[in-house]
């Protein structure tokens, strides 16, 4: 029996700033696709949002946590740098400390990347794994690469059933990239050199390709496609540029803003509460490199979708900000008293 998503969940916390409010203050936006984006509360952070996220998917299938063999957690926004945040989230979501606890960063790229490993975990040992994606990337609020930057969670339990969400291939490339966004150890802010020359395009172009290739199969074959979409921009053309309906791309970016790894998990949790058992997705994570990933959905998605609220209430749930309230929520400003 092949190893599948049985259940999914997210979380995206409820605090919102319009890309309006940012206008009015800088007096002009880098980025026009985007019309608000979320961010963590004054008590949230990438561990409590991946709680939330998984405690939904693990409840959805009846499963507790001290089912789970692993539980791998993609972020680039962890409030430790040394020290496994995933560790925190285990130890918040089970009583029991035998589990394999895999954390992986990087890029946006490991929201992919943590589901393919815990595929092969859970193929390779026969027992259930569950992948969070949380993420809150941070940048300095000058730059115009923070406009785009938002936050939330998704989470899959994967396992061995017959009505599981299968994996039917998947093709990975890795290159090297110069001036997409980075940031050195030891640093706070992401910063991008924008020195690159759109190596996005031909790197997805090409392993979506080839993944076609392999199974035999062409755009038009698939009911929903996730693209990375980190502007609410550059999903759209990359569908131009691969022949693919743009009325099939599922992009949570122009609500949500970019949330880093957890944006590619989160469109495929709103794939898998609009499609039925026997649809396809296809979904590409980026980072100096992509994993294409053919999916064709089980029974277990829409049974996981009608088990608790929907990732589009979530979304629509948010609570509008003042970019006041930004500022000082995401800690460029100080909450002490002066005086």
């Amino acid at each position: 029996m092949q190893a599948g998503i049985i259940a999914h969940g997210a979380y995206v916390p409820r605090p919102r700033v319009s890309l309006e409010e940012i206008r009015s203050f800088w007096g002009g936006l880098t980025n026009s696709g985007i019309r608000q984006k979320s961010f963590p509360g004054y008590d949230e952070d990438v561990i409590t949002m991946g709680v939330e996220a998984a405690r939904c998917a693990l409840e959805r299938c009846g499963m507790r946590g001290e089912e789970m063999g692993a539980v791998f957690l993609a972020t680039t926004s962890g409030p430790y740098e040394e020290k496994p945040n995933v560790s925190t989230l285990v130890s918040a979501i089970s009583g029991s400390s035998g589990v394999r606890a895999v954390e992986l960063g990087g890029s946006p790229r490991a929201g992919g990347l943590a589901i393919l490993a815990a595929l092969e975990f859970s193929a390779f040992w026969g027992k259930p794994a569950l992948v969070v994606a949380s993420d809150a990337p941070l940048t300095h609020p000058s730059l115009g690469l923070e406009h785009a930057l938002g936050a939330a969670a998704a989470a899959f339990v994967i396992a061995q059933d017959e009505k599981a969400t299968c994996l039917e291939g998947v093709e990975s490339l890795s290159i090297e990239t110069f001036g997409e966004r980075f940031r050195r150890r030891g640093e706070k802010y992401l910063q991008d050199l924008e020195l690159r020359q759109e190596e996005i395009y031909g790197c997805v172009l090409e392993g979506v390709g080839r993944l076609l290739e392999r199974l035999g199969s062409s755009p038009a074959d698939y009911d929903s496609v996730v693209l990375p979409d980190p502007d609410a921009l550059t999903g759209g053309k990359l569908a131009g540029k691969l022949g693919i309906d743009r009325q099939k791309v599922i992009s949570l970016t122009p609500l949500l803003g970019d949330a880093g790894t957890a944006a590619v998990p989160l469109g495929m949790v709103q794939a898998m509460e609009t499609l039925g058992a026997g649809q396809r997705l296809l979904a590409v994570s980026y980072g100096s490199g992509v994993d294409a990933m053919s999916w064709a959905l089980g029974e277990a998605a829409r049974a996981s979708s009608l088990a608790g609220p929907s990732l589009e209430e979530m979304v629509k749930s948010g609570q509008e900000r003042s970019y006041g309230d930004y500022l000082k929520l995401r800690g460029f400003l100080s909450f002490g008293s002066h005086g």
